[in-house]
Order: C-alpha cells, then structure tokens, then sequence
C-alpha cells in the first residue's frame, strides 16, 4: 500500500512539474512572441514599413472585421492583424458576422460583406484587401493628422507624373500616393505657382533652363522652411546655369560629366551604369540601414562646393569606388567613345573617383515656415531639408522595381516630408512561384507515394499477420 502511495505521489508531482514547465513556456512566450517565416518574400512576415507603423501609433487604433462565413475572409484577415497586434498593444481587433450582425454593418456603412473597418478618433477607411500595404496605407490614412502635399514641377521636359511611357514616373507617384501623400503639379511661372499648403517639391530631370523668377520662387520656398528633390543629368545640350548656381548658393556643385563604374561593366555589362550597394551608403537616416542595392544609368557627379555656406550641412547618400575603379568623363569625351567595352580610365584626362551619386542637405530656414505640419502631426524642424540627384533615370517606369531604387526614392520622400518613421525597406511584391519538375523528377515521386509506399504498408501488415500465426 506504502509503495502504491509512493507511486501515485511521484506521478502526481511529475504531472505538476510538467504542467508547470508548460505554463512557464506559455508565459514567456505570451511576452517573448518570436516566428520565422521561411518563404523567399517573407510574406508571413510584416516589413519594415508595417512595423514601424504599428510601434509609431500614438493612439487607439480599432479594427472590425466583418466577414461572411465560409468565404475564408475572416482567416486571412486573422493572419495578417495577428502581425499588428504583436507589434504595438493600441491596436483593438474585433469579428463580426456579417450575416447575423446586420445593424452593426449598417452602421458602418458596408457594401461588401467582407470588409475591414478601420477607425481611428473621427477617421474611418474601409478595406476589402488583406493586403498587407494596402492595410499599412489606411493606418497612415486614420491615423496622419495631416496629408503631406507633394509638387512636381512642370513646364521644362521634366518626366511626367502619369502614363505608362518608359520614362514615366507614374509607378512610383502611384507608391507615393498610397502612403497618403497628395501630388500635385506645380507650374513657376505662375503668379501663386507654389500652394501654400505644399511641403515639398520635386525637380526631376529638366530639359529647358529655369527663369530667373522660378529659381528666385524656389529659393524663398527653400529659405521659408519647404522641402526640394532635384534630380538632374549629365545634359548633352546646354545646361541650366541658373539652377546650378541655385544648388551652389546651398553648397553643392554638379559638373556636366559623366560617371564610368567599373562595377556596372562587371555585373551588367555597361559601365555607364553606377551600382549602388553595402558598404558605399552614406550615415543619412535614409540609407543608414539600407541594404538593398541600386543602379543608376547615365550620372553625373553630386560634390560639396570648396566653400560651404554657413549652417548648411551636407551627407552624402551613396559614393563610387575610388579611381580607378570609378572616374569621371567630359560629355564631348564621352560621345567619342565607339564601344562601351573600349571604355579605359584616362589618367590626366578623366577625372578620378570616387563622387557623391546623392547628397542631402539640411539648411538654416531665415524665415518661418507658411506650409501646413509634416504628415503624421509630427513638429517641422527648423531646418529646410533637400536631397540632390545626378541621376533622374533611377526612378522611371523603367527602372524604379530594378533592385532598391523605388525604397530609396520613397525613403528619400519620406524624410524629406519629415515623416522619418516611413524610412524602411517596404516588402517586394510576391511572386507567383510554381513547382516545375522534370520527367524523372515526376517518375520519382510517382513510384514513391503511389507504389512503394503503400506496397511498404502491405508489406508490413503481412509480416504482422505471420508472427501472430
């Protein structure tokens, strides 16, 4: 009987020592969530973006997904607001049927059963996508107490804002716009050509010289408090001296020549091509944590003037390898060369590298800013910001999904609109993925799992018969 008790006590501890080690396991975990998603794109896995959006809410977020059974709405939508939850503890989620909670869907304004229903303080954005960027987008939408206003400037051959044409800036405007920014078109030589609501403008690649009067426009922008994105070109024709003598008065120069990679000969074939990639970033917050790389065709060199202006503050964004893996060309050398692969570094003629691909400013502001806050109700710095390109391709229809070059436009808006938090690496899109085997491959798992393995189970159900008998 002695021996009896002993045992039922052992096995009485054993059971609460396990389901204790179980309820510890539970506990840390509950705290300590941590999953690893194995596919190429990390699709289960929220990106860079999402996260910080998610950590950045300020306030309560509540989510209501309204569903209709069986059509697999509710799990996908679980799946993806699990993420969210995990990251910051404002978000609220909550499922309703919308079948037996008609009132509720009414009131919400629902026309499709399947909807989430995002509502933050008096903004409301209703979603039908479990889309993991389209859900980011509408948390900016509910949450930004305010939309920053992006201009495109118009009227000198600058790449367009819409079309599907090669050189277009259309993809990227269209990424600009579901991160809530507002694009509009911004005309100089206008008598009110720069709203007053707009926080930032971009210069993408003009053909035709600047008035005097337009750079003058741009200047008190810039000096008011406002945001500026030039991106320019190595240009075959006359040069703007008035918009580079604007960029000199902030401490940057940009001589008409051309960049020569070594690094875009080695991996692409075309040395006119400049690779950005680790290790040739800059510190800026916009490139401090990136880690994609980036191509840019046909570039001219983006360098600090020999005196810099006072308070004004310059980072680069991307270099080149040094000479002579990198120099630099005069235009009229340049279109002499008869192939690209007879293209050699000219010592005394060429200018030897490394350049500046990119460069950010940040500029004293004389007089108070009129525009509206940054997007997201974040305070503006005192400081006027502005990033400078010689490279107006990276971003074009043509190129923006090359590798890197569409986060590290998108990056570049983000800071300079001041809404640092949207710095990231968004998520690549998914790509379809399909299993393609050969004819032996095929044979292989045709012979295993329909005729080995079920002759293996007869076989087995067969020697079991005999050693009973």
């Amino acid at each position: 009987m002695k021996k009896l008790l002993m045992y039922g006590t052992n096995t009485l501890i054993s059971i609460l020592l396990v389901l204790g080690i179980f309820i510890l396991i539970i506990a840390f975990s509950a705290d300590n969530h941590k999953r690893y998603d194995l596919t190429e794109e990390k699709r289960f896995t929220l990106d860079d973006k999402s996260i910080k959006i998610a950590k950045s809410l300020g306030q309560d977020l509540n989510i209501t997904v309204f569903y209709n059974k069986g059509s697999g709405f509710k799990e996908k939508a679980e799946m993806l607001l699990k993420q969210y939850e995990i990251q910051s503890k404002k978000i609220v989620v909550k499922y309703y049927d919308s079948n037996t909670h008609i009132v509720q869907a009414r009131e919400m304004g629902l026309t499709d059963p399947d909807t989430i229903v995002l509502k933050s303080g008096l903004r409301k954005e209703l979603l039908t996508s479990t889309d993991e960027e389209t859900f980011s987008n509408a948390i900016l939408k509910v949450t930004q107490a305010g939309q920053a206003t992006i201009g495109f400037v118009l009227g000198h051959g600058e790449k367009k804002t819409e079309g599907n044409e090669a050189d277009s800036y259309s993809a990227v405007v269209e990424s600009m716009k579901k991160e809530n920014y507002k694009i509009v078109p911004i005309n100089l030589s206008g008598e009110n050509a720069i709203p007053s609501e707009t926080n930032l403008i971009v210069i993408a690649g003009p053909k035709v010289p600047f008035a005097e009067s337009e750079i003058q426009k741009l200047k008190k922008f810039v000096e008011g408090g406002g945001a500026l994105m030039v991106m320019l070109e190595p240009s075959k024709t006359e040069d703007d001296e008035k918009l580079l003598k604007f960029l000199s008065e902030y401490g940057i120069e940009m001589p008409n020549k051309v960049i020569i990679d070594t690094l875009g000969l080695q991996f692409l074939g075309n040395p006119f091509v400049v690779l950005g990639a680790m290790g040739l970033y800059g510190n800026s917050p916009i490139v401090k944590d990136f880690n994609l790389n980036s191509s840019f065709l046909l570039t001219r060199p983006v360098e600090p003037s020999k005196t810099q202006p006072d308070g004004v503050k310059w980072e680069p964004l991307l270099k080149t390898m040094p000479a002579p893996k990198s120099y630099a060309r005069s235009l009229s050398e340049f279109q002499k060369e008869v192939s690209e692969k007879d293209v050699v570094y000219k010592q005394g003629s060429d200018t030897p590298g490394p350049f500046n691909v990119g460069a950010v400013a940040t500029i004293p502001v004389k007089t108070q800013p009129e525009a509206t806050p940054a997007a997201g109700g974040e305070k503006k710095s005192k400081d006027a910001r502005m990033v400078v390109f010689g490279n107006v391709n990276f971003a074009t229809n043509a190129y923006v999904a090359t590798q890197g070059n569409r986060n590290l436009f998108l990056n570049c808006i983000s800071w300079l609109a001041q809404n640092d938090n949207l710095i990231s690496i968004r998520k690549a899109d998914t790509k379809f993925s399909p299993l393609t085997l050969d004819e032996k491959q095929k044979g292989i798992i045709f012979q295993t799992c329909v005729l080995l393995m079920p002759l293996m189970i007869i076989l087995a159900g067969v020697f079991m018969l005999w050693r009973k008998r």
